[in-house]
């Protein structure tokens, strides 16, 4: 304390030194407090002090203190007095205990003022602290939400870019798919039906997603195989029956020529020949080879044929039969001619016949009588057919005389 008193003796205030050694007494004010009063800052007050327009003197504690009047001096436009206020002059000892009092309140108020400061100083730190731990809390959540953004960003171009790759891959497959059933279908023949080609495509499009994603990069053969495969299955109905067909024409080829029709008509036999061979041709089993077709197709026309020559042979006995029968009706029909004169040479005779003027009736009746019977015994010449006219006329009225019992009058 006392080199610190020592120390301030350099201040060049000697007015305020011979007045705390006088012991001068009086109410002093500290540097804030005056510059306060007077409406100055701190460091006008002090170089008044040095200058010693106010009164003021250094405590044993290194506080500078100015005195009341002084200040009441200058606020009352008396700050030309130079000298010292001189006060009632106490004892030393008192004047120490005062002073040491005083140094003690300034103490006091100097740590509560730090204390104050401190806690100041605290609470803006634990402030500044928790704005910090704030703005790291805001930075850190602005970051995980950037991250958040950039992570739903490159998840979102995750998922255009794999629905693109899934685009590109479906396209490809798709465009794979269509090479593979535009090949198949321009293998198929000719005359396949548009319906068996629409079979066709329905059978492999369900094969070929599987097969793209087995063999698309590395097995085209194997998917060749497989796609034929598929193809000659679907065909095999179709190529059977295009075969039968083929073969059945062979049992049109057994037919005798009249059994054919003309200018591109088909006779009934031939019909009937082709039935039975697609009906026997069907009825082979499913391993039979196309020879085995023919055969049995040929077989089919020769049974065919032999009927039409059977029914042909029939027909020319009764075309014969009739022709026959035809002729001798008609021999028939001119030894008849005998029945009309005869008749009328009977009645012409006087003990001949009397046919009261029903002579062509009776000659008609006697005519359709005696027809089968002369018929079954032609052929006859010319005078035997008389002959048996006659006679056959004669029993055919004693037959009907006897039946009726009656005759035709005689003459």
């Amino acid at each position: 304390m006392k080199t610190r008193a020592n120390r301030r003796q350099t201040i060049p205030n000697r007015a305020a030194n011979g007045a705390a050694s006088l012991n001068m007494t009086g109410e002093t004010v500290p540097v804030p407090e005056a510059a306060r009063m007077l409406h100055a800052d701190d460091r006008t007050v002090r170089r008044w002090c040095d200058s010693g327009r106010l009164q003021s003197f250094v405590t044993p504690g290194g506080h500078r203190r100015i005195f009341l009047a002084s200040i009441e001096a200058i606020r009352n436009g008396s700050a030309a007095v130079k000298g010292p206020v001189v006060a009632h002059l106490t004892s030393p000892t008192a004047q120490q205990k005062k002073e040491r009092i005083e140094e003690l309140n300034l103490t006091i108020q100097e740590k509560k003022s730090r204390i104050a400061l401190q806690e100041l100083e605290d609470e803006e730190r634990r402030r500044v602290q928790q704005e910090e731990v704030a703005q790291q809390a805001r930075q850190q959540e602005a970051r995980s939400m950037r991250l958040a953004a950039e992570v739903e960003s490159a998840r979102r171009e995750r998922e255009r870019e794999q629905a693109r790759t899934e685009a590109r891959a479906a396209e490809a497959r798709q465009e794979w798919e269509a090479q593979w059933l535009r090949a198949m279908l321009r293998m198929l023949p000719r005359d396949v039906p548009p319906e068996l080609s629409l079979e066709v495509a329905e059978v492999i499009r369900p094969k070929l997603p599987n097969l793209y994603q087995t063999y698309a990069d590395h097995a085209e053969d194997i998917v060749e195989a497989t796609l034929r495969a598929a193809v000659e299955k679907t065909l095999r109905p179709w190529r059977r029956s295009k075969e039968a067909e083929k073969a059945a024409d062979e049992a049109l080829n057994q037919l005798p020529l009249y059994a054919k029709a003309s200018w591109g008509e088909v006779s009934e036999w031939e019909l009937r020949a082709k039935a039975e061979a697609l009906a026997t041709i069907a009825a082979l089993p499913e391993t039979a080879r196309f020879q085995q077709m023919i055969a049995a197709a040929r077989a089919v026309g020769k049974r065919v044929a032999e009927e039409y020559e059977h029914n042909e042979a029939q027909a020319r006995a009764a075309r014969e039969a009739q022709q026959t029968k035809a002729r001798l009706e008609a021999a028939a029909d001119t030894h008849l001619c005998r029945v009309l004169s005869y008749l009328l040479e009977l009645e012409a005779d006087p003990n001949g016949w009397d046919f009261e003027g029903k002579l062509y009736e009776y000659a008609t009746q006697i005519k359709r009588g005696i027809k089968p019977v002369l018929v079954e015994e032609l052929p006859l010449d010319f005078t035997a057919g008389r002959q048996r006219v006659e006679q056959l006329v004669d029993e055919w009225l004693a037959n009907d005389w006897n039946s009726r019992e009656t005759s035709a009058p005689r003459v």
